[in-house]
């Protein structure tokens, strides 16, 4: 029996080749280079006869987030929905100067079919080997970042015990910086009036709404949301006290304690709310259960490294970790997952408790990945103050 082979069709047509360019707009010189690249990769692409031209995409903006580069998201949409083969890119920096964003979109487009070849590094996603090539670069990138990361928190540490910091990076609503010092602004009364309220019974909630109603907004220009409410009523900034390096860490391979313990200036500078006022808030604070005992994490007591950073944008609690169960069919062994839920939502579950769904572990992690462009560990979690989630969206807030 004679027996004919038949190429696959996507094996017989050109393969569909486009190019992927980016500049920064900080030099005016750059404007050429974009050109020069366009015209580069649309020439190198058609020289090659098994090829066929699938256009070029550029951006000039930055490569930190690639969400928000539109050139970069058209070509990866493209890709997905069949209409790319392979992308050329120059470098991985070009590519985007995250590399665990890099990572994430190589794996993407590879479960599409599609490989990247990133020309500096000799890199082309489609071979084993540039699976090992990425992780020791992560590597890498990991120690760098850490070395870094290890130098500044010396350099901050070593400032805070002298009392000093940057009046300017410490700005918040009703506050301003003059002359290196905090000094309260015309929002100062609105302070008072938020703390007066609270301590008169109503909810960061209902302080929010009559926020609103009001036509109060932040420093942003944006309505103070019920999160919002609760950072002003915790922030010591408004007693006339400063705490630095708010929030130990212990070493990432050791698991030890760290040296860099928290520093607090009483009386640092002028206050907005007296010290009774202030302790009378806290009180009222803690007895609500919105700190210390809804940060606790089941397992020996333990707490995550990000107990205190996740606040939920509905009501202002904090949000706790929890060990959640899938839906599953009868027969089938549960799956479990990591999530983040409001404490008052569970605490209010059988009645009208806040209403923020539980948010999975894996989100939260890739949006702060994706903010802070490094993996989020316990030495990495002090670049930002906090995550605000509000519904599906997830603020990340850098320190």
């Amino acid at each position: 029996m004679k027996i004919t082979t038949k190429p696959r069709a996507r094996d017989v047509r050109k393969k569909r080749v486009a190019a992927y360019c980016r500049v920064s707009t900080l030099l005016e010189v750059q404007e050429e280079s974009l050109e020069t690249q366009t015209a580069y990769y649309k020439s190198y692409i058609e020289a090659h006869p098994d090829w066929e031209f699938a256009g070029i995409y550029a951006d000039k903006k930055t490569g930190t987030d690639s969400e928000k580069r539109v050139g970069f998201q058209q070509m990866v949409d493209k890709a997905c929905s069949g209409g790319i083969d392979t992308i050329l890119t120059k470098s991985i920096s070009r590519f985007s100067r995250n590399l665990v964003n890099t990572m994430h979109y190589v794996e993407v487009l590879d479960s599409h079919g599609v490989n990247v070849i990133f020309e500096k590094e000799g890199i082309d996603s489609a071979k084993p080997s540039s699976t090992m090539i990425f992780s020791f670069l992560a590597a890498i990138a990991q120690n760098e970042s850490q070395s870094i990361s290890a130098n500044i928190r010396t350099a901050i540490k070593k400032k805070a015990q002298r009392g000093e910091y940057s009046a300017g990076s410490h700005q918040c609503f009703g506050y301003e910086a003059v002359d290196g010092k905090l000094v309260p602004d015309d929002d100062a009364p609105i302070v008072e009036v938020i703390y007066r309220m609270y301590l008169e019974g109503k909810t960061c909630a209902e302080i929010s709404q009559m926020m609103a109603e009001l036509g109060v907004v932040g420093r942003r220009g944006e309505k103070i949301t019920a999160a919002g409410i609760n950072y002003i009523l915790r922030n010591e900034t408004y007693v006339g006290d400063k705490r630095l390096l708010k929030g130990g860490r212990k070493e990432l391979f050791t698991g030890a304690d760290s040296d860099n313990e928290s520093v607090y200036l009483e009386n640092d500078h002028e206050a907005v709310v007296d010290r009774e006022t202030w302790e009378a808030v806290q009180k009222r604070l803690n007895a609500k259960g919105m700190t210390g005992r809804q940060n606790v994490q089941r397992g020996g007591g333990k707490t995550h490294f990000l107990h205190d950073k996740l606040v939920c944008g509905c009501c202002g609690s904090l949000m706790t970790r929890r060990t959640l169960r899938a839906y599953c069919k009868a027969g089938e062994d549960p799956v479990r997952y990591k999530a983040w839920e409001c404490y008052e939502h569970h605490k209010g579950k059988a009645g009208n408790g806040c209403k923020q769904r539980a948010v999975k572990e894996e989100k939260v992690m890739r949006a702060i990945e994706e903010s802070i462009g490094t993996e989020v560990t316990e030495d990495s979690v002090g670049a930002i103050e906090r995550v605000v989630i509000t519904g599906e969206e997830i603020v990340v807030e850098k320190a």
